[in-house]
């Protein structure tokens, strides 16, 4: 077994017992470009030859799909194939229409990610001088003048204009430009007021030489819901105005 595959074995592991949320967004970006496997039974209907895969019908009446960490898993059936995240989640949310993707790994330990979780969280950096070729397109101007105009507000009357403009909006996180040694993308933080941790996001990919990593703004909440040790998220716009959303906000 490889050092990534054995890390993703622990982690699995680690997740199922952590309640925290933190081992579970670290085994969620590990996923990504990791082969899984899942059973597909294959039929022939009209001469044409057809793939299914089986999902679980759980007691609260929601659809459960199960992707295994190795080929080798006693449970993995005979008729299985491969897939790499994240074009897994999309197989298990748009294709299977799954509720839940359940990942088992050679213990039977199991960590199950949401539909909303498995289509927002992923991270794609995306190149920067590829970008600003779309940024303009990207701008929503009532977000842009929401952020500029709380900057100038003293009360907290702000937070709902600005909430209801990022509402359903891609933002895009400012990705370092080296991997964790796992080969993922790291987000950079930001230090505000005194306390580490901020997530750093602008609202366009304009500004030249930064990666980028888009993500929904839903995901990024659910991002700081499942991780405690993370304070907020600090938006930036493209006049580099800034705010800050703490957990009690989003």
């Amino acid at each position: 077994m490889t050092d990534d595959r054995s890390a993703i074995e622990l982690l699995v592991s680690t997740a199922a017992r952590d309640n925290t949320g933190d081992a579970r967004f670290e085994l969620f970006q590990k996923l990504i470009g990791v082969e899984l496997y899942y059973q597909a039974d294959k039929k022939t209907i009209d001469g044409r030859e057809m793939t299914s895969t089986p999902v679980r019908k759980l007691n609260d009446g929601s659809y459960a799909m199960r992707a295994f960490t190795s080929k080798k898993h006693p449970d993995l059936p005979r008729s299985f194939v491969g897939a790499r995240c994240p074009e897994l989640f999309s197989i298990a949310t748009d294709l299977v229409d799954a509720d839940w993707l359940v990942i088992v790994n050679l213990k039977n330990d199991l960590v199950a990610f949401s539909r909303d979780q498995l289509r927002g969280m992923f991270i794609a950096p995306q190149a920067s001088e590829n970008a600003s070729q779309a940024a303009g397109a990207a701008v929503s101007i009532e977000l842009e003048r929401a952020i500029s105009q709380a900057v100038q507000t003293d009360s907290e009357t702000w937070y709902d204009p600005v909430l209801t403009q990022l509402r359903s909006r891609e933002l895009y996180l400012h990705l370092a430009d080296g991997y964790s040694p796992g080969g993922q993308p790291t987000m950079l933080t930001s230090n505000v007021g005194g306390r580490e941790g901020w997530i750093r996001t602008f609202t366009t990919r304009s500004r030249p030489g930064i990666r980028y990593g888009g993500i929904t703004w839903e995901a990024l909440v659910n991002m700081v819901r499942e991780n405690p040790n993370v304070p907020g998220v600090q938006v930036v716009n493209d006049a580099d105005d800034w705010i800050v959303l703490g957990r009690d906000v989003m």
